[in-house]
């Protein structure tokens, strides 16, 4: 007799679900954390994309994850961060002994940030969106060297964008801090050319705070 087994996607899919429902409610996450950040990193640099369209819809706009009492921002952010070494890892993994394996690892490394990319500015505008973003563009820098492709640009023009709307948040003050600490932790990521407007926006608005003094 006979025996199929499993597919891998089913296989991800049993094990995603559950997980999904943890993050969607807005009630506090009762997994340990390094749980919790492991399978973030696990997740997102394995999922296939079907799956992934899921995962990081839901995990950008987790209302328990991003939620400000918790505050638990830089360790998710960083959980992030580590996909992108692990996806690489993984990609040169699978292509050992394989004819070629320098270009196949750029083609499928660019493949997959561009996916990744799509699927976070299609999101709605939130911290997590922002957190992520940078998250990815510091896991971007930790891989050296790779051609990233438009990718790359794209991330750094995403985190830019989003920094500025959270800069100029006129009466949330957390909101602020937040894009100060979360510029500070990526300015080195980000090209001069995508950098400079943003930087004179925080100068005017440090400026105009020393006025009210």
């Amino acid at each position: 007799m006979s025996t199929t087994a499993p597919h891998p996607n089913n296989d991800a899919q049993a094990v995603l679900r559950p997980f999904l429902d943890v993050l969607r409610p807005a009630s506090p996450i009762t997994l340990p954390r390094e749980t919790l950040y492991g399978a973030i990193t696990h997740f997102l640099s394995t999922l296939p994309p079907p799956h992934l369209t899921d995962f990081i819809a839901v995990l950008v706009s987790s209302p328990s994850l991003w939620n400000s009492v918790a505050n638990h921002f830089d360790q998710a952010r960083h959980a992030v961060r580590l996909a992108v070494s692990a996806k690489v890892s993984g990609i040169d993994h699978s292509l050992q002994n394989v004819y070629f394996s320098s270009t196949r690892r750029r083609w499928i490394a660019q493949s997959w940030l561009n996916e990744v990319v799509n699927l976070v500015t299609t999101a709605e505008e939130s911290r997590g969106r922002i957190h992520f973003s940078v998250g990815l563009l510091q896991g971007l820098g930790d891989v050296s060297p790779m051609d990233w492709g438009s990718g790359r640009i794209k991330v750094e023009e995403e985190v830019v964008l989003s920094l500025d709307r959270m800069l100029k948040t006129d009466g949330d003050e957390s909101m602020v801090r937040d894009g100060l600490k979360l510029l500070s932790s990526s300015v080195l990521q980000i090209a001069e050319e995508r950098l400079r407007v943003l930087q004179l926006k925080v100068y005017f608005r440090a400026h105009q705070n020393r006025c009210r003094c």
